[in-house]
């Protein structure tokens, strides 16, 4: 069986300034998911997966979000995606949500 992601409709944004939160429908070898964005003003962006009921679905016990980063600066830190870059946080959460699930949900 071949394992298929899809997006199953539209962003749903509540910018709210702070804490803003956006969740995108998704499916996942036909069970359904949310992908869930949130930003406040002493985080960058995150990411989680969230199943049909809305609960958190956690990488481990320890660390529930996905830190979303653009690359490494040339000190050696993340640059994460400003609350202005939510257009490109939503892609980067898209990709990273595809991979974790590919890995994690075999």
């Amino acid at each position: 069986m071949t394992s298929k992601f899809r997006i199953l409709g539209e962003w749903e944004d509540d910018l709210i300034w702070c804490p803003s939160q956006c969740y995108l429908p998704i499916e996942y070898n036909n069970i359904k998911y949310f992908i869930y964005l949130r930003w406040r003003h002493d985080d960058p962006w995150e990411c989680n997966i969230l199943d049909e009921k809305q609960n958190f679905i956690t990488r481990n016990k320890d660390e529930l979000w996905f830190d979303l980063f653009v690359e490494y600066s040339t000190e050696g830190n993340y640059i994460y995606y400003k609350d202005s870059e939510l257009k490109d946080a939503k892609k980067k959460a898209i990709e990273l949500t595809k991979k974790w699930l590919t890995i994690s949900m075999k």
